[in-house]
């Protein structure tokens, strides 16, 4: 005879089993959602539809993101706003955050009514609401009353259930504060996650005794696991690296073939003396000497070489081995300008749309000098032209499609900057097809700079975050269109 609870267990390790091995059924929710991140959007709606329209608060929220979206539907704001008001009235803090969101930052805007809705997501532990509170109590967008401790309050809340972007902020913040204990907390958070930054911050925290006692293993252990990374902190932590296991390196030596370098150059030899004049000029140099660094690049200069004319108007603006004079630094960055060398092209177009260095402000003059520079390849320049099409700046009509044209040959071209606008546009659909293969392809081209700023950090976050919602399919390798 069989004891009296064997078939409920039974029936329990059967449950347990289907569970493990994938052939019970998840549920319409999750069956949608799987779908929906494959893209099949019409099976997302059909199984989302009927839940939402019974009311089933999570369904609703999925309903309204893909009117919000204009995923498997027609982008509509209306709808999108009622289905999240339906779910969020239900307690579903996900909407309630989207709902913060569309009253904040949405074309619409009632601020009083986002910010309530924000702090019932944060109160009921909803990360994304937490951060975004922190984020404009800190910056005091909208007219909200900047609020410091209000703003720490909120990031420490999401940073305590393992939000990154929250503990940067917190790391930053302590160090502006000179809460170096703080700072360190944070650090090592950050840090025991793999993130670069959080190793390079500790890293120097332990190298001189900020927050925590001054530890040499635990800098070089922790400076080397941010510098083994790739990115703009862990070029920083290579660098203070280099600092701090050999703070005073000796000179360098003059280089093989400078007796040769020193004839052609006393022979008249331009190029020879602008060589010898940077020779002079690097502070890594035993020859180091800034007064014979101005009279060899004065002797190419004359002679109309444009890369010496560039290197003399940098030292009459710093007054390295010459007293400082603007006027005569934006009179040789010019001859520079006019004999091609086009980092002097973009200079000189900057000086004359600011104004600046004794140049009269004309902006017609400066996009004569950017066109120069972008017609000749310069990535910088191609940058500025593309921006200045975007945003209708420096004398020219906004033009999305010119500023995609312009992007595009600067990214091309290597420019970190040129490369995040252009995976902005194609994630968003602004001047080219959304794209979302196409806004990764560029975001990983923004983020594997090495020597860069912080456009490197901020492309790697995004990217990060941009794969994590695409993990279910596989990203395109497809190369960018010509």
């Amino acid at each position: 005879m069989a004891k009296p609870n064997s078939k409920p267990a039974i029936l329990r390790a059967v449950a347990v089993w289907l569970l493990a091995t994938g052939f019970a059924s998840a549920g319409p929710i999750e069956d949608g959602q799987t779908a929906y991140e494959k893209a099949d959007y019409e099976t997302a709606l059909n199984l989302w539809r009927p839940l939402a329209e019974q009311g089933d608060a999570e369904a609703q929220r999925h309903l309204a993101q893909m009117y919000d979206f204009g995923r498997g539907l027609p982008q509509d704001d209306g709808q999108a706003i009622a289905w999240y008001l339906k779910s969020a009235e239900q307690g579903n803090a996900g909407a309630q955050y989207r709902l913060g969101m569309k009253h904040v930052y949405g074309k619409k805007r009632d601020v009083a009514v986002g910010l309530s809705w924000f702090e019932k997501a944060a109160n009921q532990e909803y990360v994304d609401a937490e951060r975004t509170l922190g984020e404009l109590h800190e910056f005091g967008f909208f007219g909200i009353r900047r609020d410091h401790p209000q703003a720490l309050a909120w990031f420490r809340k999401a940073a305590k259930q393992g939000d990154t972007s929250s503990m940067l902020r917190l790391v930053t913040f302590s160090l502006n504060e000179r809460d170096y204990a703080e700072a360190a907390t944070w650090s090592r958070s950050l840090a025991e996650l793999g993130d670069s930054f959080g190793q390079y911050s500790l890293g120097t925290m332990y190298a001189e005794g900020l927050g925590v006692p001054k530890d040499r293993a635990q800098a070089l252990a922790w400076l080397q696991k941010a510098a083994a990374q790739h990115g703009f902190n862990a070029s920083l932590a290579r660098k203070y690296l280099a600092h701090f296991e050999n703070p005073n390196p000796p000179p360098a030596p003059p280089p093989p073939g400078f007796d040769a370098m020193r004839r052609q150059a006393d022979e008249g030899n331009a190029q020879a003396q602008d060589q010898l004049g940077e020779l002079y000029a690097d502070d890594r140099s035993v020859l180091k000497d800034d007064a014979q660094a101005v009279a060899w690049f004065q002797k190419a200069a004359e002679q109309g070489y444009a890369p010496a004319e560039a290197h003399l108007s940098d030292m009459y603006f710093e007054g390295k081995g010459i007293p400082r004079d603007a006027k005569l630094s934006a009179y040789w960055r010019e001859k520079a300008a006019t004999h091609g060398h086009t980092e002097s092209q973009v200079a000189l177009s900057r000086m004359y749309f600011n104004g600046l260095f004794g140049v009269q402000k004309d902006e017609a003059l400066g996009l004569q000098w950017m066109v120069k520079a972008a017609d000749a390849g310069d990535a910088v320049a191609l940058y500025e032209m593309g921006n200045a099409y975007e945003f209708g700046r420096r004398g020219v009509s906004k033009d999305i499609a010119k500023a995609v044209y312009w992007y595009q040959e600067a990214a091309e071209r290597g420019n970190i900057l040129a490369q995040y606008r252009l995976a902005q546009g194609y994630r968003s659909g602004t001047g080219v097809p959304k794209d979302i293969d196409m806004a990764l392809f560029w975001l990983r081209k923004a983020a594997d700079h090495d020597e860069a700023d912080f456009t490197q950090n901020i492309a790697a976050r995004e990217l990060a975050q941009l794969e994590k919602s695409r993990a279910s399919q596989q990203p395109s390798d497809a190369s960018p269109p010509k």
